[in-house]
């Protein structure tokens, strides 16, 4: 095997984290616009979070596709066959989540006729919580850092109570 297919695997796999920072950028984006939306009432920003999943959907097919062709061409072993199914994972839960945004954005459509409320600061705050946990889940995968993971998973137990 030439020095050249090594390279171009990794600069793949950076390719693949790069559409998953990406991806998780959008996602991120969307959820903060939905929140805002609801609690605005604001149907401009809920019909910006609609057509924006486009590009979250978009972006997570991109990331199968290329995923697919590296295990299929390049036949990964140990770590890198473990990030790239990881990879496949997170670019469903963020595709997930594009759609809960989208969900959050159509409720917000459908509340805009009626008069806003003051929120709940409980609702207020578990959006702020897992807005930053899916930012730092995402950041600890690409940088491989197994503590700044499994401390995302204790905060979850916040947003559940």
């Amino acid at each position: 095997m030439s020095h050249e297919a090594p390279r171009h695997f990794h600069d793949e796999l950076a390719q693949v984290k790069s559409r998953l920072l990406t991806m998780s950028g959008d996602a991120e984006q969307a959820l903060d616009l939905a929140v805002e939306a609801l609690l605005e009432r604001d149907t401009d920003k809920a019909t910006a979070v609609i057509r924006g999943d486009k590009q979250i959907d978009a972006l997570e097919m991109q990331i199968d596709e290329q995923v697919v062709n590296l295990l299929a061409l390049q036949q990964p072993m140990a770590r890198d066959l473990r990030m790239l199914t990881t990879a496949l994972q997170i670019a469903n839960d963020l595709e997930r989540v594009g759609d809960h945004a989208v969900n959050i954005a159509q409720s917000a459509e459908r509340l805009s006729e009626s008069r806003p409320i003051t929120p709940e600061p409980e609702i207020i705050e578990m959006a702020r919580l897992a807005r930053e946990m899916l930012s730092d889940a995402l950041e600890a995968f690409v940088r491989g850092d197994a503590s700044a993971a499994r401390e995302v998973c204790r905060r979850d137990d916040k947003v559940d109570a």
